[in-house]
């Protein structure tokens, strides 16, 4: 039997809710936004729109190198004899979590910035 550090498996899954439930909150008030852009050719929505497009490409360009560099650990620990299964496991795990971070971030803090003008707007009305 493996001998695996759960918690972080606990703390992936978390990170992944987090990250879920942020994107679908940005989604959520992205939409408006992106149509008024598409239909009425509103600057501020047509602004919103190039922020998303640009945040997106930094995240993935980010990832990728978090990933890369996490998983030279892997490769150094496949070389020098290192590797067990339940490293393995870990170092894939740690692998995927530096490479999806950038995103996470993003995604919340979007969320959050989104959820403020929202609640800001409301108030205004």
């Amino acid at each position: 039997m493996l001998n695996l550090p759960y918690g972080l498996f606990v703390e992936a899954a978390f990170a992944q809710v987090t990250a879920a439930q942020a994107a679908c909150a940005t989604i959520a008030f992205r939409l408006p936004i992106l149509a008024q852009a598409a239909a009425a050719g509103d600057a501020s929505a047509q602004r919103e729109a190039r922020l998303m497009v640009r945040e997106k490409v930094a995240a993935a360009i980010e990832g990728s190198v978090a990933g890369t560099l996490a998983m030279q650990t892997v490769w150094l620990d496949m070389a020098f004899g290192r590797m067990t299964p339940a490293r393995a496991v870990t170092t894939a795990l740690a692998v995927a979590t530096a490479a999806s971070a950038p995103g996470h971030r993003r995604a919340a803090a979007n969320a959050k910035r989104l959820t403020r003008r929202a609640a800001a707007g409301a108030r205004r009305r």
